[in-house]
């Protein structure tokens, strides 16, 4: 384990932790985006669904067949799927033949799990700054393609929180758990990153 991890584990909390370790990947992420741009496109904004389809469809499968009993989390199963699904079906797009991500990280422990929604759930955050974006381009009657970027609506934010508590409720478990935790996020933003540059 490299010295500043090390140190960073036993000075940090989760949150910091997690925020610190994965801000470079977070941030490449953010630059492959093709809603980062300036210039977007309707087929930008259905590239983007594809891309949190392949990735947000089995990682939800994986947390309702394993861990939904397992994980206090104040979400529904399935939400952000459904969500996704509805917005590529309102832009006439066949998503039958969308497969799900060869890059998707190893998730077989709960604090696996919980590294991956981090970044799901981080990502509702950002969707709500794109989803002005988007209607700021579009117009109001875009606004019924925009399900999955309005996300969980006026409680985003306090969503966001409730999953930050989570984090807390975690901070007395082991090393090697945190670590699971780390592990998982930084390889689910490298997973979206690599279908970014892919899709």
């Amino acid at each position: 384990m490299e010295n500043n991890l090390r140190n960073s584990l036993k000075e940090m909390n989760i949150r910091q932790l997690l925020r610190e370790q994965t801000k470079n990947n977070h941030d490449i992420v953010e630059k492959l985006n093709y809603l980062s741009k300036d210039n977007v496109s309707k087929m930008d904004y259905i590239k983007f669904l594809i891309v949190f389809f392949k990735i947000v469809f089995p990682i939800e499968q994986i947390y309702d067949k394993k861990f939904k009993t397992e994980i206090e989390i104040s979400f529904e199963p399935s939400f952000k799927t459904e969500l996704i699904l509805s917005d590529l079906k309102n832009l006439n797009v066949d998503f039958s033949q969308i497969k799900s991500t060869n890059f998707l990280p190893k998730i077989e422990t709960k604090f696996q799990m919980i590294g991956a929604l981090y970044v799901l759930e981080g990502s509702v955050l950002g969707a709500t700054m794109l989803y002005s974006k988007l209607l700021s381009l579009f117009g109001e009657e875009f606004k019924e393609n925009l399900h999955y970027l309005y996300g969980y609506g006026k409680d985003n934010f306090i969503k966001w929180k409730n999953f930050l508590k989570l984090l807390d409720s975690y901070e007395a478990i082991s090393n090697h758990s945190k670590l699971e935790i780390l592990e998982t996020a930084k390889s689910t933003f490298d997973c979206f990153a690599n279908e970014f540059k892919a899709t």
